[in-house]
């Protein structure tokens, strides 16, 4: 099954993840994987937008 969804993020001067629960069984722990991460934006970088 794919799943997607659009997202609208301030931007931030520390790096940020995306990670996915994997785990197989609802009542397992959970289970994170990274899925990507979006790179920190100098504050001079905000400013200009």
């Amino acid at each position: 099954m794919n799943v997607y969804g659009f997202f609208v993020l301030p931007a931030s001067d520390k790096p940020i993840v995306i990670q996915e629960d994997v785990r197989t069984l609802i009542q397992a722990e959970p289970v994170w994987v990274e899925r990507a991460t979006l790179p920190a934006h100098p504050d001079d970088a905000r400013e200009a937008s």
